[in-house]
C-alpha cells in the first residue's frame, strides 16, 4: 500500500449501550462454534442489540453481511418491510437475501428503490460478496451508480466489509476468474469493486489505454490505475510517463491506496531518479523505494579505496 487517508467510518452515532453489548457476547459466546456457523440467530441478538445501543454503524453493516453465509439447509431467514434499514431483524433479512444470489430479478428490483446511504451501503455490499458473476454483470450499471454515489468514507467501508468477508469465509479463497472489459470511466470503478472477489481476465490491454488516457478526479480510480500500472510498465516502459502522472494525480487526489506494492514491483533507475526528482509530488513509500535504487547505484558506482591508492600510487614510495 503506497498511499495513505486517515478517514472517518460514515455516520457512526454511538450510544452508552457497550457493556450491555459485550455482556451479551459474553453469554451468546459460550455456545458451540458450530452453532454459530449454523445458525442465525446468535447474530441476528448482537446485531439488534448493537443497533439499538449505537446506532447504523458500518461494523453492524459488515456483521450482518457476515452472518448471511452462515452454513445452513434449513435456516433460511425472513423478509420483511424493513428492507435494508439497519433495524431490529437485520441479519434475518440479509440470511433471506444471501440467498438469491442468483436472482437478477430480485436484486434489480432492491437496488432501483430510493434507497439512503447506508442501504446503499448495504445492498452494493451483499451483492458484491455474494451475488453470482451473472447478476452482477447484469446489473453493473445501476452498481456503479450506487458506486459512483459513495463518498470516500463510504467507499472505504464498503471495500472493507466486501474485503473483510471474503477473508473471514471461504470464499476469500476462491478468487474466481471472471472476463470483464470496462467501457467508459465510469465503468473502472465497477472493476475496482469487482476485483475485491474476483481474478479479472485479459484486461492488461484495457488497462494500458485506461493508463494512457485518464484523466478524471476519482481517487479510487487514480489509485487503482497507479497500482496496476506499477505492474505493466515493467514489460511495457512507454506507459511509465503515464503511471507517474496519475500516480502524481492519486496523491494529490488523496487516494487511499494503490493496489501494488513497490517493493515487490519496484520501477527502474531512470524512473527512479526522476522519482526523487520531485518526491514531493510522489507518496512517501514510493520515494523510499526509489531513494534506494539509486543509493544502490550510486554505492555500486563508487571507486573503491584500494583501486584509488594503486591508481594514485599512494604507497609507491614505501
Amino acid at each position: 500500500m503506497i498511499f495513505a487517508r486517515n478517514r472517518k467510518s460514515p455516520h457512526l452515532s454511538y450510544g452508552n449501550g457497550v457493556k450491555e453489548i459485550i455482556n451479551l457476547f459474553d453469554t451468546l459466546a459460550e455456545a458451540d462454534v458450530n452453532y454459530w456457523v449454523s445458525n442465525i440467530e446468535p447474530w441476528n441478538a448482537i446485531c439488534d442489540a448493537a443497533i439499538d445501543k449505537l446506532g447504523p454503524h458500518w461494523g453492524i453493516i459488515r456483521l450482518s453481511v457476515l452472518a448471511s453465509g452462515i452454513k445452513s439447509l434449513s435456516d433460511r431467514g425472513s423478509w420483511s418491510e424493513l428492507g435494508w434499514k439497519p433495524s431490529a431483524g437485520l441479519c434475518m433479512r440479509m440470511r433471506y437475501a444471501r440467498l438469491r444470489s442468483g436472482n437478477t430479478a430480485w436484486w434489480q428490483h432492491q437496488i432501483v428503490g430510493n434507497q439512503g446511504s447506508v442501504e446503499k451501503l448495504l445492498i452494493c455490499s451483499m451483492m458484491m460478496t455474494w451475488c453470482t458473476p451473472k447478476v452482477l454483470l447484469a446489473l453493473r450499471s445501476e452498481i456503479t451508480e450506487i458506486l459512483l454515489s459513495m463518498t470516500p468514507e463510504y467507499w472505504d467501508a464498503f471495500t472493507g466489509v466486501v474485503g473483510g468477508t471474503l477473508y473471514a469465509t471461504d470464499a476469500g479463497g476462491k478468487r474466481i476468474s471472471l472476463d470483464y472489459t470496462p467501457t467508459s470511466d465510469q465503468s473502472i470503478k465497477f472493476m475496482v469493486a469487482l476485483e475485491l472477489r474476483f481474478s479479472l481476465e485479459g484486461v492488461d490491454e484495457v488497462l494500458v489505454t485506461l493508463i494512457t488516457d485518464y484523466h478524471g478526479v476519482d481517487p479510487e480510480v487514480a489509485g487503482y490505475l497507479t497500482g496496476k500500472g506499477l505492474r505493466i510498465a515493467h514489460s511495457r516502459p512507454e506507459l511509465w510517463g503515464n503511471v507517474l502522472r496519475i500516480c502524481r494525480l492519486a496523491y494529490k487526489l488523496g487516494a487511499s491506496a494503490a493496489w501494488s506494492d513497490p517493493e515487490e514491483q519496484p520501477p527502474p533507475l531512470s524512473i527512479a531518479q526522476e522519482i526523487c526528482q520531485q518526491a514531493t509530488l510522489y507518496p512517501q513509500p514510493l520515494v523510499r523505494v526509489a531513494q534506494r535504487i539509486v543509493a544502490a547505484h550510486v554505492g555500486s558506482n563508487a571507486s573503491k579505496l584500494g583501486d584509488i591508492a594503486d591508481r594514485d600510487r599512494w604507497f609507491a614510495m614505501l
